[in-house]
């Protein structure tokens, strides 16, 4: 399975990174609001473990994000290259699906992501002074 998850990305946005991955032979899917309650591995198609429970509680979120689901490092190595070649804008979040955050909703990953960035930020502050 060699997909990417896209979250609240604008419509020509989209259109460039289906090109893109089309080239590379990845599918992407486009996740929809009434599936922010799932959880990013039911999302990505990944058979739900025993005793995984039902899904979350859908954290909203507006933020544009980015999973990779299934993409060995060589081909996410290139996906990344190409991007930046082909100028498409950016994404700010963007996240591996791994077996432990496959467990969270959207918006919880979205969440996480976002602590990462402000601890990266404060940390580079910090080495600045």
């Amino acid at each position: 399975m060699k997909k990417i998850l896209l979250f609240h990305v604008n419509i020509f946005k989209q259109n460039s990174l289906r090109k893109l991955c089309d080239d590379l032979g990845i599918e992407t899917c486009v996740v929809t609001d009434k599936e922010l309650s799932m959880r990013l591995g039911a999302i990505a198609g990944m058979p739900a473990p025993a005793g995984s429970g039902s899904n979350g509680k859908p954290v909203p979120f507006s933020d544009e994000m980015m999973v990779f689901c299934g993409l060995e490092p060589d081909l996410l190595d290139r996906f990344l290259a190409e991007y930046r070649n082909r100028e498409i804008a950016p994404i700010p979040l963007k996240a591996v699906l791994t077996p432990y955050n496959a467990k969270w909703t959207p918006g919880r990953l979205c969440m996480e992501l976002k602590k990462e960035q402000q601890s990266i930020a404060m940390t580079r502050r910090e080495k600045e002074i």
